[in-house]
């Protein structure tokens, strides 16, 4: 058990760091796009998501897969001792990044009229998108740099480029727009500074803090670089359409007001995934770790335990975003925003199941299975464009919501489905229902609570979520839903943040 808990504990301690910085980016944004989409309104806002798709797109181009390599290949490397050939693949994930990205940087340039014709945007549209294209390279970079201190465990390094420098630099950005009453082009280009900053510091600590084994020649695998590469690169295609269609659809059948709502309600629901993302970076490059020692019981056992966490985690905040949803978004963006509490409830459900399965990709990237990483993405990516453009028009933002889910939702089961045949994969359904049972039991407290409050509404929102952790927290703890190995990730935890965790460890020992 002593060698299932060490890589339960690395990955608590990454994590534990992780959501710190998580938490503050995530509130930095939140309340940059907050005040971005309250002052400049739907409309505008909208050709920002637009812009942020495009750059999405392109950047998955121009990585073609590499940045997901780092964290398999380089603990592998390490551990044979293998100098010449990581010398080989950092070599490789570095140039082809540049290159692409300069290339693209170009051509973005030349076809931005085209592509602001294409969705009937203002004229602005076309410089918005030329500061894109600026941003194109420093943004691939960035995400080599990002898989390689992931994969290095440099995870606090890693936190402060994305999760710190960026976000501040945009909130920054943001006041400054607001202060000098500026137009939607500087919030692209604040966004677009952002990246570099990032990139500055990111090249700092790779020069400064990483270091590799020395080794005089390079020895390039390419076929088994490009066979595990090539396929993520559909996989990063058809995944980002999976995600993003609903933008592209609905900028094309919609106007940018429509698309302003339901970016808004997609962010809103998006967040669910936000404390999965955190454990999944961190699980690839541990569970690689295992791998290369054949320790296939450990990887079962992070597999279950890492499930557990995000269900616990994850599913109380789904049940209340379902529940008071269309309170959220008008108290928070304003009334003109309203229209996207049904997006919500229903994109949910897909994020739901990624919460639920979604490990099982790095699962099948451990063992190489990237083809069919690619086919699973290529049939829900294709259904998923079928979905929009036939939803959209007849049922508008639901449409592209409805869509989302249900791809989402197929992607991640196709996935469980190859998974299992690869790994003994348990889910421990006892704690995981324990889990659901505290979330609706909360929920229909708070519920009955705030129908009966006769208070105003911020304050009553306070009081009802102040009750909802607290009911929560009590709740799990009565059920005894957590054991004793979780004690000890806790004590992992305490000891390496300084935390005084008495009080929780004293429930779970109760």
């Amino acid at each position: 058990m002593d060698s299932e808990l060490k890589p339960l504990k690395k990955l608590a301690h990454g994590a534990a760091i992780s959501f710190v910085f998580g938490m503050f980016a995530y509130g930095i944004v939140f309340i940059s796009k907050l005040l971005a989409a309250r002052y400049f309104g739907p409309s505008d806002y909208g050709l920002f998501i637009l812009a942020e798709t495009m750059l999405g797109i392109f950047g998955i181009l121009v990585l073609v897969g590499i940045h997901h390599g780092p964290s398999r290949y380089i603990p592998i490397y390490e551990h044979r001792k293998e100098p010449d050939h990581l010398a080989g693949y950092l070599d490789l994930i570095f140039k082809i990044p540049v290159i692409l990205s300069i290339l693209a940087s170009i051509i973005i340039f030349v076809i931005a009229p085209m592509l602001t014709s294409f969705f009937s945007f203002p004229e602005a549209f076309v410089e918005i998108l030329r500061l894109i294209a600026i941003a194109l390279p420093f943004y691939a970079i960035n995400m080599v740099f990002s898989g390689i201190f992931f994969a290095k465990g440099k995870i606090l390094q890693q936190n402060i480029s994305r999760n710190f420098i960026e976000p501040l630099i945009f909130l920054l950005g943001v006041a400054t727009i607001f202060l000098f009453n500026l137009h939607i082009y500087y919030l692209v280009l604040f966004f677009t500074l952002s990246m570099v900053f990032s990139f500055l510091y990111s090249t700092t600590v790779y020069k400064r803090k990483i270091r590799f084994p020395k080794s005089k020649v390079k020895s390039y695998l390419m076929s088994d670089w490009i066979s595990f590469s090539w396929p993520l690169l559909l996989v990063g295609i058809f995944n980002y359409f999976i995600g993003w269609t609903d933008n592209l659809v609905i900028g094309k059948f919609l106007d940018p007001t429509n698309l302003g709502i339901y970016a808004i309600a997609y962010s809103l629901s998006r967040f669910l995934i936000f404390f999965f993302h955190i454990f999944r970076t961190i699980f690839m490059p541990i569970i690689s770790e295992r791998y290369a020692k054949g320790d296939s019981e450990s990887i079962s056992y992070l597999f279950k335990k890492s499930q557990n966490w995000m269900i616990g985690i994850v599913l109380p905040a789904a049940l209340l975003l379902a529940v008071f949803g269309e309170t959220i978004l008008t108290l928070v963006y304003g009334n003109a925003y309203a229209l996207g509490a049904t997006s919500i409830q229903i994109l949910i459900i897909g994020f739901l199941v990624i919460v639920s399965v979604g490990f099982c990709q790095s699962i099948l990237q451990l063992h190489k299975k990237t083809k069919y990483i690619f086919k699973a993405n290529f049939i829900t990516a294709i259904i998923n464009l079928g979905l929009n453009m036939m939803l959209i028009p007849l049922i508008g933002i639901t449409g592209a919501a409805i869509s989302t889910a249900f791809s989402l939702s197929l992607q991640n089961i196709l996935f469980l489905r190859k998974a299992r045949k690869l790994e003994k994969l348990k889910f421990d359904w006892k704690v995981n229902s324990k889990f659901l049972l505290s979330s609706i039991m909360s929920i229909v407290i708070i519920k009955v609570v705030y129908n009966v409050l006769q208070l105003n509404l911020y304050v009553k929102l306070g009081i009802v979520g102040m009750l909802f952790v607290g009911s929560y927290i009590s709740f799990i703890f009565l059920l005894k839903t957590f054991d004793e190995n979780d004690l000890k990730i806790m004590l992992a935890i305490e000891k390496r943040l300084g935390l005084n965790l008495s009080p929780i460890k004293k429930l779970i020992r109760f």
